[in-house]
């Protein structure tokens, strides 16, 4: 039996589209319980109009993919509700996480229906295929200094010990670790090992890091809180985790805190890494490019560092890189 929710507005006629296809796109609801979903439907609607759909069929065709895709990013991943979203890499990464979930035939409509929303909608615009050196993303801006200690804020100021161990949690693996929201839910604390002034190290099926230096305090807490549990995190899925977050973005005060979004926890914790690499954009600047894809046929020749240099990009951060404000 289909859950039943709130259904949204019928979308205004704009003279280009039969009302009969407004009216399928303005009515339709996700099979499923989305979070947020009343919130976030305009956005939807206002693409698929864009990619104008020529029955009422394909217009709740594109509905599904479209919104599926943006619960993913926005839900799961942490990413805001901006255009960044209808990019075809990210319908890719998408796409990619349904495997095993969905049937092969399944993911092939999807990816066909998604990929024709994104390009005839023309939601990508003339944007380059990779960033400039000095483009800037709200969604995907790391946090600064000072606003780091109000997720922490948020965390400690949730409403039950559970969910402060989980807020918490989350804030650790983020910046502690920079892993993905995927990561995060794998994780177990049998998967760390804490070798005192060398760091607190996570082993991952595929690498093993250690943790930044300013959050071994952090980190070391969390593992007392989850000694005796299988798994770092409760929550099994990833719109799980989106749901935890977003519930409390309904009732956090600016004052009690600041709810995390999961990609700045992991833009962040990149962007502490990459302060020692400040000279590149020199490098950049000096040689004329303008596109890191440029570097492309560089890294090939770069040399592999030092154990001792791995360890100190990996754990330390050049503050003077960093931005407090």
């Amino acid at each position: 039996m289909d859950i039943v929710v709130d259904r949204v507005p019928t979308v205004s006629l704009n003279g280009e589209l039969s009302e009969e296809v407004l009216a399928a796109i303005g009515s339709y609801a996700p099979r499923n319980v989305i979070w947020n979903w009343s919130q976030f439907a305009p956005f939807v609607q206002s693409a698929v109009i864009r990619a104008h759909p020529h029955s009422e069929r394909r217009g709740r065709d594109l509905m599904s993919a479209g919104t599926y895709h943006v619960d993913y990013w926005v839900n799961s991943e942490g990413f805001e509700l901006t255009g960044e979203l209808w990019d075809l890499d990210l319908a890719r990464t998408y796409l990619g996480s349904l495997t095993g979930k969905r049937s092969p035939r399944t993911i092939a409509v999807t990816g066909s229906h998604l990929r024709n929303l994104i390009t005839r909608a023309q939601l990508l615009r003339d944007e380059p295929p990779w960033r400039d050196i000095d483009g800037r993303s709200r969604s995907t801006a790391p946090y600064t200094l000072s606003e780091i200690p109000s997720l922490f804020s948020w965390a400690s100021g949730r409403s039950t010990a559970r969910a402060k161990r989980t807020s918490h949690s989350l804030l650790c693996l983020g910046l502690g670790f920079g892993l993905t929201a995927s990561e995060m839910l794998a994780v177990r604390p049998c998967d760390f090992d804490d070798r005192g002034e060398a760091g607190i190290w996570l082993n991952l099926p595929d690498r093993a890091l250690p943790c930044d230096s300013d959050y071994d305090h952090d980190v070391r807490k969390m593992l007392a809180a989850h000694a005796t549990e299988a798994r770092i995190l409760r929550q099994k899925s990833l719109t799980e985790v989106g749901s935890f977050i977003g519930s409390s973005k309904r009732v956090v005060h600016p004052m009690h805190g600041t709810p995390p979004s999961l990609r700045r926890l992991r833009t962040t914790w990149l962007a502490h890494r990459v302060t020692h690499l400040s000279a590149l954009l020199t490098i950049m600047r000096g040689y004329g490019i303008s596109h890191t894809n440029t570097l492309q046929t560089a890294l090939a020749w770069i040399p592999e560092p030092s154990p001792t240099a791995t360890f100190t990009v990996l754990r330390t951060t050049h503050t003077e890189g960093i931005s407090h404000d």
